[in-house]
């Protein structure tokens, strides 16, 4: 069991003498302002905090605003694009897309839900796919990112224990799960012609529960359905239908993915299992073991946050992007480098905005946050939306 980490603003941490624990004088060590462990420094409380300080300033200068607070739910980031979608209509969301490198911002024709659906997509640099019932079928819609408008559509029975239709995305292709034919798994390029039949999941033997999530990963040489559940999570390769299951002891409701694993956070705990292993790490074991330090004031400053926020956790190649006691930290699972991305204000003295960072949105290089604000020093409600790049 961990306990609340939290590091206190400034006036705080001045007005007890925050020191190393053990310590009997105020201050310690300190590290350089490169942050790498191993190059330490005698200095004072007041100093670290001036590190502190100039770190979380010289990070925000990778962070640009991009989107406002109102209007814009549901943002993915893929390569060059950011879409969101605009539901001021309430059940029936407007998909906008915009490409960063032109500026140019689309709107898509394509109603994303309905009255009988609520409003989500998947989407990547190529294309987006939502889904919405009608009656007891579903209506699967693939839209060109490029251009916003509908590739093709096709109609089938989602799985009945999926909170959302089943369907992922892989390059031009999608992939979806239908209820019939023992939820059959197809795969199809939109434009092309009709979907075609892989596997059926029940023949695989597996139980998922009530399914929570859909989505495909690339590893040994073979393409994989990873389908997640209220009872495990299981990898089914789409070339010989065998399943695997994957070892996370904990149901991932947060999780980010890449062809390197999967990493999942439940509260101060965030496990990462790497494809093909035989179990998963306790990666919140391993940032308090690290030698990562950035002074003895703030030495938790990269532990694991609290999580349970819209998604304090999300992975880009081999590195993990994660909510961490002083703001969002990544972690490479394979050089085990700890590596700080933005910071929360300690010098915030109840009289500005407090911005609090989380649903992390990595990839290929960049990332899309939410900056949560508030006035007291909380968690705020509501914020706009940064973009932070490039990702250390």
């Amino acid at each position: 069991m961990h306990a609340n980490k939290w590091i206190p603003p400034l006036s705080l941490l001045l007005a007890i003498g925050c020191t190393d624990p053990g310590s009997d004088e105020g201050g310690d060590d300190i590290v350089t302002t490169d942050t790498t462990a191993g190059t330490t420094d005698e200095g004072s409380t007041e100093d670290h905090i001036a590190q502190y300080e100039q770190l979380r300033l010289a990070l925000e200068q990778n962070r640009e605003l991009i989107l406002p607070a109102a209007g814009v739910d549901e943002v993915v980031a893929a390569g060059s694009y950011v879409m969101w979608l605009d539901l001021y209509q309430g059940f029936e969301g407007v998909l906008h897309i915009r490409n960063f490198d032109t500026n140019n911002e689309i709107v898509s024709p394509v109603p994303i839900g309905n009255d009988m659906s609520a409003p989500f997509y998947r989407a990547n640099d190529q294309v987006a796919m939502t889904a919405k019932l009608e009656g007891m079928d579903s209506v699967y819609s693939v839209i060109d990112v490029k251009t916003g408008n509908l590739l093709d559509e096709v109609l089938y029975t989602k799985p009945q224990l999926a909170q959302y239709d089943a369907y992922g995305i892989d390059g031009n292709d999608v992939y979806l799960v239908v209820e019939d034919e023992g939820k059959m798994i197809y795969t199809w390029t939109a434009g092309t012609g009709s979907p075609t039949p892989i596997g059926a999941i029940d023949d695989t033997g597996i139980n998922l529960g009530a399914w929570i999530d859909f989505t495909l990963v690339e590893y040994g040489g073979s393409l994989k359905l990873l389908a997640l559940g209220t009872l495990g999570a299981f990898t089914i390769d789409l070339g010989t239908m065998n399943a695997t299951k994957v070892p996370l002891p904990i149901v991932p409701l947060e999780f980010g993915i890449t062809d390197v694993g999967i990493a999942a956070i439940d509260g101060f705990d965030l496990w990462f299992y790497a494809w093909g292993d035989t179990q998963a790490r306790a990666i919140h074991d391993e940032l308090e073991a690290s030698d990562y330090v950035l002074n003895s004031t703030f030495y938790n400053s990269h532990y694991v946050g609290s999580g349970g926020a819209a998604q304090d956790v999300g992975m880009d190649g081999s590195t993990i992007y994660y909510a961490s006691v002083s703001g969002v930290h990544g972690y490479d699972v394979l050089s085990n480098e700890v590596k700080p991305v933005l910071l929360n204000d300690m010098t915030y003295s109840g009289s500005d905005v407090f911005i609090h960072y989380t649903d992390l949105g990595p990839d290929t290089g960049s990332m899309v946050v939410i900056g949560l604000e508030s006035t007291n020093g909380s968690t705020g409600a509501d914020g706009p939306y940064y973009r932070v790049r490039p990702l250390p």
